[in-house]
């Protein structure tokens, strides 16, 4: 995998006071994911996946069942803008079935278009 792109770079730190980064993941609460899907349209970076996670200690444990895979949507042939609000649009049908218990936490997979392009 290469280096991580700038615009989820940026994305991280515009969270980074709700988020919880471990081990090179980032997690966002289901109350800021809203915000966080926006922030993905404005950074034209599709959202592949969506995988959930409860906070036990300081030990993240999926929570197997709320696993979102949008993957499928890449192929789509309207262009790339199409792509990123279809996937965010997926995104926030899936996040707003989340439980939102202070310990649940969601990790956001995304992709640009040139990782994209160049995948």
């Amino acid at each position: 995998m290469g280096l991580e792109p700038i615009a989820e770079k940026r994305i991280r730190q515009a969270f980074a006071e709700v988020g919880l980064e471990r081990g090179g993941e980032f997690f966002v609460p289901p109350s800021a994911a809203d915000r966080y899907i926006d922030t993905c349209v404005q950074e034209s970076l599709a959202i592949v996946g969506v995988e959930t996670f409860r906070l036990e200690g300081e030990k993240l444990k999926p929570i197997l069942e709320q696993i979102a895979d949008f993957s499928s949507m890449l192929t789509a042939t309207e262009g790339w803008g199409v792509i990123v609000r279809e996937t965010a649009a997926e995104a926030l049908r899936f996040v707003r079935q989340v439980p939102t218990e202070a310990d649940v936490l969601l990790s956001f997979t995304l992709l640009s278009e040139q990782e994209q392009r160049s995948g």
